[in-house]
Protein backbone atom coordinates (compact mmCIF):
# COMPACT_ATOMS: atom_id res chain seq x y z
CA UNK A 1 0.00 0.00 0.00
CA UNK A 2 1.41 2.98 -1.00
CA UNK A 3 -0.09 5.76 1.37
CA UNK A 4 1.92 3.62 4.02
CA UNK A 5 5.12 3.94 3.08
CA UNK A 6 7.01 6.07 5.12
CA UNK A 7 8.78 7.67 2.50
CA UNK A 8 6.23 9.73 1.55
CA UNK A 9 5.08 11.07 4.63
CA UNK A 10 7.36 14.03 5.32
CA UNK A 11 5.27 15.38 1.63
CA UNK A 12 1.94 14.06 2.37
CA UNK A 13 2.77 16.39 5.90
CA UNK A 14 4.43 19.23 3.97
CA UNK A 15 1.44 19.46 1.86
CA UNK A 16 -1.34 18.83 4.58
CA UNK A 17 0.52 21.74 6.67
CA UNK A 18 0.15 24.31 3.43
CA UNK A 19 -3.72 23.29 2.81
CA UNK A 20 -4.12 23.26 6.67
CA UNK A 21 -2.46 26.91 6.68
CA UNK A 22 -4.94 28.16 3.44
CA UNK A 23 -7.73 27.18 5.10
CA UNK A 24 -7.44 28.81 8.25
CA UNK A 25 -6.14 31.61 6.61
CA UNK A 26 -9.32 31.95 4.49
CA UNK A 27 -11.56 30.77 7.47
CA UNK A 28 -9.71 33.58 9.70
CA UNK A 29 -9.96 36.26 6.45
CA UNK A 30 -13.00 35.40 4.97
CA UNK A 31 -15.95 33.00 6.70
CA UNK A 32 -15.03 34.00 10.32
CA UNK A 33 -15.66 38.11 9.99
CA UNK A 34 -18.58 37.17 7.78
CA UNK A 35 -20.02 34.74 10.55
CA UNK A 36 -19.28 37.46 13.07
CA UNK A 37 -20.94 40.24 11.53
CA UNK A 38 -23.99 37.87 11.01
CA UNK A 39 -24.04 37.40 14.55
CA UNK A 40 -23.38 40.56 15.34
CA UNK A 41 -26.59 41.31 13.07
CA UNK A 42 -28.63 38.73 14.90
CA UNK A 43 -28.01 39.85 18.49
CA UNK A 44 -28.70 43.42 17.34
CA UNK A 45 -31.85 42.57 15.10
CA UNK A 46 -32.58 40.63 18.57
CA UNK A 47 -32.65 43.43 21.12
CA UNK A 48 -34.83 45.07 18.97
CA UNK A 49 -37.31 42.69 18.46
CA UNK A 50 -36.95 42.33 22.25
CA UNK A 51 -37.73 45.93 22.48
CA UNK A 52 -40.38 46.07 20.29
CA UNK A 53 -42.03 42.97 22.26
CA UNK A 54 -41.56 44.58 25.93
CA UNK A 55 -43.42 47.29 24.17
CA UNK A 56 -46.34 45.61 22.57
CA UNK A 57 -46.52 43.56 25.72
CA UNK A 58 -47.18 47.01 27.54
CA UNK A 59 -49.67 48.53 24.95
CA UNK A 60 -51.02 44.75 25.63
CA UNK A 61 -51.52 45.04 29.22
CA UNK A 62 -52.97 48.67 28.80
CA UNK A 63 -55.53 47.87 26.37
CA UNK A 64 -56.03 44.75 28.37
CA UNK A 65 -56.54 47.03 31.37
CA UNK A 66 -58.66 49.46 29.18
CA UNK A 67 -61.02 47.16 28.23
CA UNK A 68 -61.16 45.42 31.98
CA UNK A 69 -62.26 48.93 32.55
CA UNK A 70 -64.85 48.76 29.70
CA UNK A 71 -66.35 45.34 31.35
CA UNK A 72 -66.81 46.71 34.61
CA UNK A 73 -68.63 50.14 33.07
CA UNK A 74 -70.89 48.10 30.68
CA UNK A 75 -71.56 45.70 33.34
CA UNK A 76 -72.49 48.73 36.00
CA UNK A 77 -74.66 50.05 33.50
CA UNK A 78 -76.90 46.59 32.30
CA UNK A 79 -76.86 46.09 36.00
CA UNK A 80 -78.31 49.49 36.71
CA UNK A 81 -80.50 48.56 33.66
CA UNK A 82 -81.84 45.49 34.69
CA UNK A 83 -83.04 46.68 37.85
CA UNK A 84 -84.57 49.59 36.57
CA UNK A 85 -86.34 47.11 34.45
CA UNK A 86 -87.11 44.87 37.89
CA UNK A 87 -88.94 48.54 38.75
CA UNK A 88 -90.44 49.09 36.18
CA UNK A 89 -92.08 45.74 36.07
CA UNK A 90 -93.04 46.10 40.01
CA UNK A 91 -94.89 48.87 38.94
CA UNK A 92 -96.74 47.75 36.49
CA UNK A 93 -96.84 44.30 37.87
CA UNK A 94 -98.67 46.48 41.04
CA UNK A 95 -100.78 48.90 39.03
CA UNK A 96 -102.22 45.72 37.21
CA UNK A 97 -103.09 44.02 40.23
CA UNK A 98 -104.67 47.02 41.43
CA UNK A 99 -106.99 47.24 38.39
CA UNK A 100 -107.89 43.72 38.94
CA UNK A 101 -108.70 43.76 42.76
CA UNK A 102 -110.73 46.85 41.46
CA UNK A 103 -112.69 45.47 38.57
CA UNK A 104 -113.19 42.26 41.33
CA UNK A 105 -114.60 44.12 44.02
CA UNK A 106 -116.57 45.83 41.62
CA UNK A 107 -117.90 42.50 40.26
CA UNK A 108 -118.39 41.38 43.51
CA UNK A 109 -120.39 44.75 44.20
CA UNK A 110 -122.18 43.83 41.14
CA UNK A 111 -122.65 40.18 42.02
CA UNK A 112 -124.01 41.04 45.53
CA UNK A 113 -126.42 43.67 44.40
CA UNK A 114 -128.31 41.21 42.01
CA UNK A 115 -128.15 38.46 44.63
CA UNK A 116 -129.88 40.85 47.08
CA UNK A 117 -132.50 41.80 44.32
CA UNK A 118 -133.07 38.31 44.03
CA UNK A 119 -133.58 37.74 47.25
CA UNK A 120 -135.91 40.68 47.22
CA UNK A 121 -137.82 39.02 44.34
CA UNK A 122 -137.73 35.74 45.83
CA UNK A 123 -139.26 36.79 49.46
CA UNK A 124 -141.85 38.82 47.49
CA UNK A 125 -142.75 35.35 45.87
CA UNK A 126 -142.63 33.31 48.69
CA UNK A 127 -144.83 35.87 50.34
CA UNK A 128 -147.12 35.82 47.93
CA UNK A 129 -146.95 31.49 47.41
CA UNK A 130 -147.20 31.95 51.51
CA UNK A 131 -150.21 33.51 51.21
CA UNK A 132 -152.00 31.56 48.72
CA UNK A 133 -151.00 28.11 50.32
CA UNK A 134 -152.46 30.06 53.71
CA UNK A 135 -155.82 30.80 52.16
CA UNK A 136 -155.55 27.40 50.49
CA UNK A 137 -154.45 25.62 53.83
CA UNK A 138 -157.20 27.49 55.33
CA UNK A 139 -160.24 27.25 53.34
CA UNK A 140 -158.50 23.06 53.20
CA UNK A 141 -159.46 23.50 57.16
CA UNK A 142 -162.29 25.30 57.50
CA UNK A 143 -164.21 25.06 54.01
CA UNK A 144 -164.39 28.60 54.09
CA UNK A 145 -162.83 31.19 51.79
CA UNK A 146 -160.59 33.22 53.69
CA UNK A 147 -161.11 36.75 53.17
CA UNK A 148 -158.53 39.16 51.40
CA UNK A 149 -158.36 41.50 54.72
CA UNK A 150 -157.77 38.50 57.50
CA UNK A 151 -154.65 38.28 55.58
CA UNK A 152 -153.04 41.66 55.45
CA UNK A 153 -152.84 41.86 59.20
CA UNK A 154 -150.56 38.45 59.65
CA UNK A 155 -148.56 39.92 56.79
CA UNK A 156 -147.88 43.37 58.39
CA UNK A 157 -146.90 41.85 61.31
CA UNK A 158 -144.94 38.93 60.49
CA UNK A 159 -142.68 41.57 58.28
CA UNK A 160 -142.86 44.14 61.58
CA UNK A 161 -141.28 40.88 63.35
CA UNK A 162 -138.67 40.45 60.84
Amino acid sequence: MPQLDVSTFPSQIFWLVICFAILCFAMVTFLVPRLSHTMAERAQELQVLRQKTEQLMMEANKLNDLNANHLQAAKAEIHATVNQVIIDLTKLKDEKIYTFEAKLQQHAKEIQDKLAQNKQEILAASQDMMGHLVQDMYQALTDQPLKTGQLAPAKTSKKKGS
